[in-house]
């Protein structure tokens, strides 16, 4: 029997940042789940802030260089949190590793950065042999994750 899940939590304490989500499983050719693509899309605020003494271009984007250096900071941030991603299979919690492949853009049109970044599993986890469960919030709801409504989940 083939058993995966995804979910978020809601947040109840004040958030500092929303977070439209997308969650894409990475698997393999043996079909083995080795990791996760996430793609946070933030808040207007949260990128106002977070570009604040970056030189804008002309046409209101952000340069490549700037943005890698954005998102290399995140992911160093994020790394002491787990990137916020949280696998159980059959319940016991997975470990994971490094983030990989991130990548940050910015929307001019609507003010708002998106970052996308992959993380793997220690151990490769066969869906046949049990449940995967994917979860991604932050305990502490600093960050309010909420799932898109448009193909919210990817595999």
């Amino acid at each position: 029997a083939l058993g995966l899940s995804c979910w978020v939590d809601v947040a109840f304490a004040h958030p500092h940042v929303w977070t439209d989500m997308r969650s894409q499983f990475i698997v393999s050719d043996e079909g083995l789940i080795t990791g996760v693509r996430v793609e946070w899309k933030t808040d207007k605020a949260y990128a106002t802030d977070a570009l604040d003494g970056f030189p804008i271009n002309p046409d209101k984007t952000y340069a490549a260089e700037d943005l890698k250096k954005l998102t290399d900071e995140n992911l160093s941030a994020l790394a002491d949190y787990g990137y916020f991603v949280f696998f159980r299979f059959n319940g016991e919690k997975q470990p994971i590793g490094k983030a990989f492949d991130g990548l940050q853009t910015f929307n001019p049109k609507d003010g708002r950065l998106t970052l996308l970044f992959s993380v793997s599993l220690e151990q490769p986890l066969d869906p046949h042999q049990g449940t995967v469960t994917l979860k991604v919030h932050d305990p502490e709801s600093f960050i309010d994750f909420g799932y898109v409504d448009c193909k919210p989940i990817l595999i």
